[in-house]
């Protein structure tokens, strides 16, 4: 995608091309012995995941009339802005004047990364624990201590989504107590420094990178767990959430295609059935929790469609039937 920079958003249509395949350079006149450096940047930013959301859908409901895309100007020019500041900041890792003589590339360096992640469901909690080299490692290029603390971010739902602070202090383990059963969460962790280091901006602290200590790089999150049922007259209390299912809900973020089983024994099989009777899909609860998730999707991996659905929930206690409503 292509426009020049002073476009209005809203015309920005009419400007768009087709992108290419490759990458290009020169062509260049060089005498034999003679050499040139290329420094090639990729710059990354833009306006917040809420943001698209928000005025994307803003925009599609107006059918982009002009004044919203009007409001939208100014939000998509901070976002624009902030590749330029990733830009200026590699410009000047390049080719700015660095304190102490320092070469080209060489950049303070925030506290390294843990080593290893541990994200856990203990009962209704989850446990966030980690690996505490970055206490003990001095500075990479002064040799000085400077650790700070650690920070745990938090997002819902889905790994690729935005990721708030839960945790900021000394500890290399988090008790994460504000969770709810039925959505899954996934965590990074990273060390920051006192800014005593930091040769460019002192006392400008600096924390590092969220990719390695992240739990994302597993597809599924953790999800805190329920005590189970163990009392044949509590089989009654067990529900499917939510219920009636809407396509067009957002009760799991992330999780489009989801309802949960509650309020179930630890160990029970559940059967799933059309309102005429025909089987759909039969799930083996065995993790001891009260809580099974579904994706909507038959034994022949299929979507299932609107309908009134009954389902079974056998185990040594007894046998609960009832049933939920599915609506695309």
């Amino acid at each position: 995608m292509h426009w020049q920079l002073d476009t209005p958003h809203r015309d920005l249509a009419s400007n768009i091309t087709i992108p290419t395949g490759y990458t290009s350079f020169g062509p260049y006149d060089l005498e034999f012995g003679e050499s040139i450096q290329i420094d090639y940047v990729i710059a990354v930013g833009g306006m917040s995941l809420e943001q698209c959301k928000y005025w994307g859908k803003r925009a599609w409901d107006s059918k982009y009339s002009a004044a919203v895309m009007d409001e939208l100007e100014p939000v998509f020019k901070a976002g624009r802005d902030s590749v330029f500041k990733t830009l200026r900041m590699a410009d000047w890792n390049i080719n700015g004047a660095k304190t102490g003589g320092r070469s080209k590339y060489d950049v303070p360096d925030p506290p390294r990364p843990p080593a290893n992640l541990w994200v856990t469901a203990e009962g209704p909690k989850i446990k966030v624990s980690w690996s505490d080299e970055p206490r003990n490692d001095p500075d990479f290029d002064t040799k000085v201590k400077d650790f700070a603390g650690y920070r745990v971010y938090r997002a819902t739902g889905a790994r690729d989504s935005s990721y708030y602070k839960v945790y900021d202090g000394t500890a290399n383990e988090f008790i994460d107590a504000n969770v709810a059963p039925g959505y899954q969460y996934f965590y990074y962790v990273v060390a920051y420094d006192d800014g005593s280091q930091n040769w460019q901006d002192p006392g400008v602290s600096l924390e590092g990178g969220r990719w390695y200590a992240w739990s994302g790089w597993a597809p599924t999150g953790c999800q805190p767990k329920t005590e189970p049922v163990t009392d044949a007259s509590k089989l009654d209390d067990i529900r499917v959430v939510p219920n009636p299912y809407s396509a067009a809900g957002k009760t799991y973020p992330g999780e489009m295609d989801k309802i949960v089983f509650t309020g179930l024994p630890g160990k029970c099989t559940i059967r799933i059935y059309t309102s005429n009777g025909s089987f759909v899909h039969k799930i083996e609860h065995t993790d001891g929790s009260a809580n099974e998730d579904w994706d909507l999707r038959t034994e022949f991996n299929q979507y299932i469609v609107s309908d009134v659905y009954i389902y079974t929930v056998e185990s040594d206690l007894g046998k609960h039937v009832d049933k939920f409503i599915v609506v695309r």
